[in-house]
């Protein structure tokens, strides 16, 4: 036997068989499992990813008709739900760093069907809040879920988007600048990150490689 890695609850290793996008039941019980909602894809916003959206959601309109919108398209596969929210808090800010385990290999799937020709690129953390945290939780999702990176970006310090509003975020500063991008701007670029709240923070990440010239910049994130 072996115990969920959310609950705690003992389950039966033995088995192998695949849900849920290809994450395996001796990491979540049945019951961890069922609270995962994964968002249908033919009903989310055509650039953000928006769920039950048929059509460019507000904000992306907002932002297009702004010229500030520097982000191709984002890809999100579960719902962020009550009880992603639980999985998350301890995870980031509780330091329970064996749920990466679990977070990678929900993403897995996606990462492999869409990585053939991406850069992959993880949303850094500023120093400040890699020491309070002690990782970075999307180079921890990545690394459990096998996939190469490259380190693209510099996080300055900033207020913790966890404490601004929506108004807040969506008119949030630039805080990320190259760390040393040696890439042909033909390159597609796939932005990581664990959540997609307003899209300010992958918007802001994107707008980096725009203003060098790159013309995809694309993102996906476990929850949305």
């Amino acid at each position: 036997m072996s115990n969920c890695l959310y609950c705690g609850i003992n389950i039966n290793k033995h088995v192998t068989w695949d849900l849920f996008n290809s994450f395996r039941p001796t990491l979540l019980c049945e019951n961890c499992k069922a609270g995962l909602s994964f968002i249908n894809q033919e009903e989310v916003c055509s650039i953000c990813g928006k769920p039950d959206s048929r059509s460019i959601c507000q904000d992306c309109n907002e932002r297009l008709a702004q010229g500030t919108q520097y982000l191709t398209r984002n890809h999100s596969v579960y719902r962020y739900n009550q009880f992603a929210k639980g999985l998350m808090e301890l995870y980031k800010y509780r330091g329970d760093y064996i749920l990466a385990k679990v977070l990678g290999e929900l993403l897995e799937k996606s990462l492999r069907s869409m990585t053939k020709n991406f850069v992959i690129c993880p949303i850094p953390l500023a120093e400040k809040r890699l020491a309070e945290r002690g990782f970075n939780q999307v180079t921890a999702i990545l690394d459990e879920a096998t996939f190469n990176y490259q380190e693209l970006l510099v996080r300055e310090e900033g207020e913790k988007q966890s404490k601004r509003n929506r108004i807040e975020r969506l008119n949030a500063k630039q805080v990320f600048r190259e760390a040393e991008i040696k890439l042909s701007v033909d390159q597609p670029i796939l932005l990581v990150d664990d959540i997609y709240t307003t899209g300010a923070t992958l918007n802001l990440a994107a707008k980096v490689f725009c203003d060098k010239g790159f013309k995809n910049i694309e993102s996906l994130t476990v929850f949305r």
